[in-house]
């Protein structure tokens, strides 16, 4: 009967230190991520009001999708930020799991992601569904 309680509170502790964990990132990185969104949108209101004096028609706008997605158009492209809703670990295998700095805190390996893509702004103007994007950035934060 010991041995089972024992084991009952070792897998609790485990479900409570990775649950934390991964709650601290998701939290962690919806703040980066807000404070990203708000960096663009006054890179992007500067672009917009020196490209106005130069070519009106060159068109520079941010636009808040949701609280997990941003866009920045540019012209003819369309930059789409994303906020994974997921906290990840780096695969076992990754060589990450080599560096001296995922090995002096394991839970370092844990990631929030912010995946930024670019695509032809008339691919969603048109909804031209098989256009292809690219993806351009992976932003990982960690604790």
């Amino acid at each position: 009967m010991m041995e089972f309680k024992e084991s009952q509170k070792l897998i609790f502790k485990t479900i409570k230190e990775k649950s934390v964990l991964k709650q601290d990132l998701f939290n962690n990185t919806l703040l980066n991520f807000k404070v990203m969104k708000q960096v663009l949108k006054e890179v992007g209101d500067d672009l917009r009001d020196q490209m106005r004096v130069v070519d009106e028609r060159v068109i520079i706008e941010y636009r808040d999708v949701d609280e997990y997605e941003a866009h920045l158009r540019i012209a003819g492209d369309l930059l789409i930020f994303n906020m994974h809703t997921n906290v990840f670990k780096f695969d076992s295998q990754n060589t990450l799991w080599k560096t001296s700095y995922l090995k002096a805190d394991e839970s370092k390996g844990f990631t929030g992601v912010i995946n930024v893509y670019n695509f032809l702004n008339d691919s969603f103007k048109y909804n031209r569904v098989n256009d292809s994007g690219y993806l351009i950035a992976r932003l990982f934060i960690n604790k």
